[in-house]
């Protein structure tokens, strides 16, 4: 079996709103909150896999492999004081 290259490339931003002094001020519900986007696999890169003859083996579809592919998260923490 032939397996191709995979490199992947993920993002994290994350924005700590607690941090943000007029914010909590305007809404004080705000402090001890953090907003993070994270993207996994960014360029949604997959791995290749081919046989002798070139064909995919059933075992090594790429869904297989990879099921997910991109994943894209919006995530929001608090703390309660």
């Amino acid at each position: 079996l032939a397996f191709s290259g995979l490199a992947t490339a993920n993002l994290r931003l994350f924005g700590d709103l607690g941090q943000q002094l007029n914010l909590v001020k305007a809404h004080p519900w705000v402090r001890g909150m953090r907003v993070t986007l994270s993207v996994d696999n960014v360029f949604n890169s997959r791995q290749r896999v081919r046989d002798a003859t070139g064909a995919t083996p059933i075992s090594f579809q790429p869904d297989y492999l990879d099921a997910l592919g991109r994943t894209v998260r919006i995530s929001v923490r608090k703390l309660f004081f």
